[in-house]
């Protein structure tokens, strides 16, 4: 069921048109609000990416890494003959 509206004059028709112009800077604010928001946020998620894929590679040296570091530090078998 459509409900209309009939005014009864040019400025009562009008009315409605002016509240809509006058809400557009508004509206127009809180577009360019979300859009930098939006900026700020990929931006924080770019760094956060590259933060993670840091982590990866360094965990993934960290077992090679602590291997070498465990051969270095323990005397090989040939090294213990000659300790004892």
């Amino acid at each position: 069921m459509y409900i209309v509206i009939q005014f009864t004059t040019n400025a009562d028709s009008l009315a409605p048109i002016y509240f809509v112009k006058s809400q557009l800077p508004n509206i127009f604010e809180k577009i360019d609000n979300v859009r930098d928001m939006a900026i700020r946020t990929e931006d924080f998620i770019v760094i956060m990416t590259v933060d993670i894929q840091k982590l990866d590679l360094t965990k993934r040296n960290m077992k090679p890494s602590m291997s070498a570091l465990k051969e270095l530090l323990m005397p090989s078998r040939y090294q213990w003959q000659y300790l004892v």
